[in-house]
């Protein structure tokens, strides 16, 4: 019921601020118009499950289809030149056709600042706050969560066309089915940014964070994971835009197999076609030992908690967008996820198709 207060009130919000921006002036709002940028899409559609309770088989897969609603509103406030305030808010439902404990509501806001100083000299800091709210009346299932972080950032320009940052981030996650999955987490690092051309980019980073869980695993004292995560990719903007990158992580626990290394490639093309046509892939291939968070009910089915797909697995997504009017798209989306090529035995697949339509304004 929180949620969806909190969504009913920035809907609200954001319908007033569009409304008050587009009516007759005062010199006040004229002067806020100047300095605010404000963007709003809202986007509807059909979609098909193939593993709703996203469980780890083969074999006796729950599919359905589902409604999924999004709406996303993007403000920026320009004090100066140099200075800028970001706001947003993005709001989600899905709900099920047959599957109703499954139907979900998700709210996330984000509020930053950033400025530049004596040319050169960056600074950012941003907070976010994310919650998830299912349906379902199986407490041991759900996946409700509160999420919230808080970074600050800090960059330089060292000479024509390299950059360098350092960040710090602060992470607190609470998980209402296991307390076990609950955690403060902190991680900083840096990455370095070179231009070689208007066409080619390129990155090197390296991050550590310390992961403390709340709970005390009942044999093992208190969690706590170390990592380790080093980055490089490349981008080219020719006849598409292709990104790649590389990413290691070596994740150190001090219970016993809960430890992990992996090897994240990942590929993402995009490019606009004739007849307002834009078509983006992305895929990621994981080379993984790693631990799964998941339940095991009486029957000895498991279940995946803490949409933990998003980041073990090996994922393929096609995106296809149309435009039909000025500010109107047609869109399908096709995802895969699996875990081929990790240490686990049992398999996971999961597959999603979206056709949707959205609306900017």
């Amino acid at each position: 019921m929180k949620n969806v207060n909190l969504s009913l009130i920035f809907i609200i919000l954001i319908i007033n601020v569009q409304t008050v921006l587009s009516e007759e002036q005062s010199p006040f709002l004229s002067d806020l118009e100047k300095h605010l940028k404000t963007k709003t899409s809202a986007q509807g559609g059909i979609e098909y499950d193939s593993n709703v309770y996203k469980t780890l088989d083969t074999v006796g897969l729950k599919d359905d289809f589902l409604f999924r609603f999004f709406l996303n509103f993007n403000s920026n406030y320009n004090l100066n030149k140099y200075d800028s305030i970001i706001f947003t808010y993005q709001g989600g439902a899905k709900k099920f056709i047959d599957s109703d404990d499954k139907d979900t509501l998700l709210n996330s806001l984000k509020l930053g600042y950033r400025g530049i100083f004596f040319d050169k000299n960056l600074v950012a800091v941003e907070g976010n706050i994310k919650t998830k709210d299912e349906r379902g009346s199986n407490a041991e299932l759900k996946e409700d969560y509160f999420l919230t972080w808080v970074e600050m950032r800090f960059g330089r320009t060292i000479h024509d066309f390299l950059d360098a940052s350092a960040d710090f981030q602060y992470t607190y996650f609470d998980f209402d089915a296991n307390d076990n999955f609950d955690y403060q987490r902190g991680r900083y690092g840096f990455t370095l940014d070179k231009k070689f051309s208007r066409f080619y980019t390129a990155d090197v980073g390296y991050h550590f964070s310390n992961q403390n869980f709340r709970e005390t695993l009942i044999g093992f004292g208190d969690r706590v994971d170390t990592k380790h995560e080093f980055l490089t990719s490349f981008e080219a903007d020719l006849l598409v835009l292709s990104r790649f990158s590389y990413i290691f992580e070596d994740s150190n626990s001090n219970i016993s197999g809960l430890s992990f290394t992996n090897h994240r490639f990942s590929l993402q093309i995009s490019r606009l076609f004739p007849w307002y046509i834009t078509i983006v892939a992305q895929g990621t291939f994981q080379i993984k030992s790693y631990p799964a968070s998941e339940f095991v009910d009486d029957e000895g089915q498991r279940y995946l908690l803490t949409e933990s797909e998003d980041e073990n697995f090996n994922s393929i997504i096609l995106k296809i967008s149309k435009k039909l009017y000025e500010d109107l798209f047609l869109e399908f989306k096709f995802s895969r996820f699996s875990n081929e090529f990790s240490d686990k035995e049992d398999p996971f697949r999961r597959y999603l198709y979206n056709l949707s339509v959205r609306y900017v304004f």
